[in-house]
C-alpha cells in the first residue's frame, strides 16, 4: 500500500556500508530523503545515485540522503566503489522495508523503463552497465522526502524502473538544509 503526504512513515533500522546504523529515530529533528532502488548494478539507479551525489555536494548537505538497495551488502559495496558516495547506502536484500514502504514490482514499469534509451545511454556513459540483478528485475524506484518529526512531506513512486522523484524538486526541499 503506497505511502501518503502527512503520514508518519514507517519505522525502520538500516545498516550503512561502513557499518553505520540510521533509523527513523536517529533522523528525528532533520529533513531527509529515503530513497528506495533496484539492484546494485542497475544503470538507472547507480545513474541516480551520482545524480544525488552531486546534488547532495552542490548542496553541502551532511545526512540528509540514505538510500536503500534490494542487493546485499557485498554486491553493494562492489557496485558502489565506483561512486564517491556522500551518504549513507543500505542493503535491504529481505525487502523488509520495501513493503513497510509500499514500494512495487510492476513487470509494466519494467517494460516502459528498459526503453528509456536516452537515461540508458547516458548511464552507460558513466561506466554503469546493466550486470547481474539480485533480486525482483522489475522493482519500481520510490522516494520519500520526510519532515524533522517523521512525517511524510512528499511520497514519490516511479512511473517505470529508470523514474524518481525530479531533483528539481528535492533541491527545493534542501536549499536551505546545510
Amino acid at each position: 500500500m503506497r505511502l501518503e503526504p502527512g503520514q508518519t512513515i514507517p519505522s525502520f533500522v538500516l545498516k550503512d556500508l561502513s557499518g553505520e546504523v540510521h533509523s527513523d529515530k536517529s533522523m528525528l529533528g532533520k529533513i531527509y530523503m529515503l530513497s528506495f532502488y533496484r539492484y546494485a548494478s542497475c544503470p538507472f539507479c547507480n545513474l541516480r545515485v551520482n545524480d544525488l551525489i552531486a546534488l547532495h555536494q552542490h548542496l553541502n548537505l551532511k545526512d540528509h540522503f540514505i538510500g536503500v538497495f534490494h542487493s546485499d551488502e557485498k554486491d553493494l559495496i562492489k557496485y558502489m566503489e565506483k561512486q564517491n558516495l556522500a551518504f549513507p547506502i543500505c542493503s535491504d536484500s529481505s525487502m523488509k522495508y520495501y513493503e513497510k514502504f509500499g514500494v512495487e514490482n510492476s513487470k509494466k514499469a519494467y517494460l516502459k523503463g528498459a526503453i528509456q534509451i536516452v537515461k540508458l545511454f547516458k548511464a552507460f556513459s558513466k561506466g554503469y552497465y546493466i550486470s547481474k540483478a539480485q533480486g525482483p528485475k522489475a522493482t519500481v524506484p520510490a522516494d520519500f522526502i520526510i519532515s524533522e518529526e517523521g512525517k511524510i512531506l512528499e511520497a514519490y513512486y516511479g512511473k517505470d524502473i529508470s523514474d524518481h522523484m525530479p531533483l528539481h524538486l528535492v533541491e527545493s526541499y534542501f536549499r536551505k538544509y546545510p
